[in-house]
Order: structure tokens, then sequence, then C-alpha cells
């Protein structure tokens, strides 16, 4: 068991250095997959009523235009869009920094920017959002896409040894 949390301390020090890293092109993906697309309706909300909507912004399809996401459509308008595979960029989400927000399939991908904006602070509460994910919706996994090979201990699935494992908050 000591080996496994040595492990785990490891991965969360990789996490937080690879969430500091300068931008270098790469938006990291963060994967929740869902057992329905019920589940997968209900995260996009618990997402969205805890944003700043004013400041939000949804892509059209086939062009760089954003819009406001507050200006013209309702919460659960939104979610529709999002689950007919439109992209959103939400402002302050549970306190953290912009995350983009799309859907394929049962999975809703999440993508960031690192930089130096996430600080011991925001990654905890990135782990603490999805745990609150996890606490209201059926989660079958989280992974972690862009920078999976920090995420790959034998007995362990995805993303989820950081969110079972010790907190971030410990290091």
């Amino acid at each position: 068991m000591q080996g496994r949390q040595a492990s785990s301390s490891q991965t969360v020090l990789c996490f937080k250095e690879e969430m500091r890293a300068p931008f270098q092109g790469v938006l990291p993906e963060i994967s929740v997959y869902f057992e329905n697309r019920d589940q997968l309706a209900r995260a996009l909300e618990v997402l969205i009523a805890n944003s700043n909507l004013a400041a939000s912004t949804m892509q059209h399809e086939g062009s760089s235009k954003r819009e406001l996401l507050s200006q013209r459509h309702s919460p659960r308008e939104i979610v529709q869009l999002v689950q007919a595979g439109r992209h959103i960029l939400l402002k302050k989400t549970f306190g953290l920094p912009d995350l983009g927000v799309g859907v394929l399939e049962d999975t809703i991908r999440l993508d960031f920017r690192p930089g130096t904006e996430w600080d011991d602070q925001q990654i905890n509460r990135l782990f603490d959002t999805l745990k609150v994910l996890r606490g209201r919706t059926q989660i079958s996994d989280i992974c972690l896409d862009e920078m999976s090979e920090h995420f790959s201990m034998a007995g362990t699935s995805g993303f989820q040894e950081l969110l079972d494992g010790e907190s971030a908050e410990d290091e």
C-alpha cells in the first residue's frame, strides 16, 4: 500500500507540473464518461449552473465566431446545443479558469489551457469539481487524455486515482 501512495503522490506532482507548464498549442482534455445520456445532461446542467454565463461563449459550427451564451439561450437550451455538437467556453465554472466543454457520444470533453493560472488552489478546485460531478451523476470513468501517460498505473482507471487517492492538498 505504501508503494501505491508514493506512486499516487508522484502522479499528483506530474499532473501539477503539466498544468503549470507554458501553453504549447495543445489543449489537454479530460474525458468524463457516463452510463447514459441522461447522466451526461445532468452533468452539463451542473457545470452550466455553476458558471458565469454572462461571460461564457459558444462557437458557431464551421466558424470562429463566438456568441455570449446568456444573450440567446436558457441553460436547458445550452445543454441541448452541447449535446448536439456545439462547443462552449465556460467562464469561472466553480471558480476555475476557462473550461471548454463539448460532447462526443456519452462523454463530456473538458479542455483547458495549461499555464500559471493553474496554481495549487485551482488544481484542487478542478479535483473538487470532478468529485462534484461524480457525486451528482453516474460517471463510469474520468481520463485525462493529453496527459494519459501519467495516469496508467496498474489497478487504477484513468483519472480516478487522483479523485480516490490522497488529496492534491496533501502534497
